[in-house]
């Protein structure tokens, strides 16, 4: 996640969206964004926990936990390269 959201901010200076020394200004809502990715992240496992309260087969929660795992990583990192195709559509159109 760190890498992903330095890439869009190198991306957003080196596209003139924001200068350099406004990426200060830019914190507050890079830390909003960088807790709405986590929550993504943590979701994942506060989901695990709930199907193994209601889900009895112990197979099927060993399958769960690695996917939801995968799931919720992926939607954190594609939540962060969303921007930066964001940024990249803007720029060009």
């Amino acid at each position: 996640m760190l890498v992903a959201g330095l890439i869009t901010i190198i991306l957003a200076v080196s596209l003139g969206e924001i200068s350099l020394p406004d990426t200060i200004n830019a914190l507050p809502p890079v830390l909003i964004f960088a807790i709405s990715a986590n929550l993504f992240y943590t979701l994942g496992w506060i989901v695990e926990i709930t199907c193994a309260r209601f889900i009895s087969n112990k197979e099927v929660l060993q399958k769960t936990g690695p996917v939801l795992f995968i799931a919720g990583l992926s939607l954190s990192v594609l939540f962060t390269v969303a921007i930066d195709i964001a940024l990249l559509v803007t720029f060009f159109f």
